[in-house]
């Protein structure tokens, strides 16, 4: 089994979970909807960040690293630009285990596809939205589909032993649990009015 084989298998019934909570009609009603999603996103990430060791992906050369840490910061910059204030994700953080980052980036890559939908369904439902409210969600735009392809790409080449599949799997499955955790929560805690 390769490691993007693992990572579906393991993931399979929290992904499904999480999309039951996010209910497409609820988040594309309008910009309160928009905003509460936002702010969710922002709390299931911050739970995840302290996995993420970009120093580590630089070092493996993940493909369009640049363009990823971006949009993270695009995340922060929405929320502001929409009148909440959260704090801003520092990208220095080195954790040092490979196999935990790799879980985690799978599923915030995942995301992606995701957001784009969500987006374009708001868009249609409550006109266009500004475009320093919606960089997060747009993803890399036009580029979605390859960089996703690269990023797969770029996973099924490493060299990933049991151990190694054991912890990316499971950081992967707690990720998700992260961001059910964030999307259940009745009113989002991390933005600051």
């Amino acid at each position: 089994m390769t490691l993007l084989q693992a990572l579906r298998s393991a993931t399979q019934a929290s992904h499904q979970q999480l999309d039951r909570q996010i209910s497409t009609d609820e988040v594309t009603v309008g910009k309160e909807s928009y905003v509460r999603y936002l702010e969710r996103f922002y709390q299931g990430l911050v739970a995840c960040w302290p996995q993420l060791d970009w120093t580590l992906l630089e070092k493996w050369e993940l493909p369009e690293l640049s363009a990823r840490q971006a949009r993270y910061h695009a995340l922060t910059a929405d929320l502001h630009s929409l009148g909440h204030t959260v704090a801003p994700l520092e990208m220095a953080h080195e954790s040092g285990q490979a196999a935990s980052t790799i879980g985690c980036l799978y599923v915030l890559e995942g995301s992606i596809h995701g957001g784009a939908i969500l987006l374009a369904e708001l868009e249609k439902n409550a006109g266009p939205l500004p475009a320093n409210t919606c960089g997060f969600m747009r993803g890399f735009g036009d580029h979605n589909r390859s960089y996703w392809k690269d990023f797969v790409s770029w996973l099924e080449s490493l060299n990933a032993g049991d151990d190694f599949m054991k912890l990316a799997t499971a950081t992967a499955v707690k990720a998700f649990e992260n961001f059910s955790t964030a999307f259940g929560a009745e009113s989002p805690t991390a933005a600051v009015r």
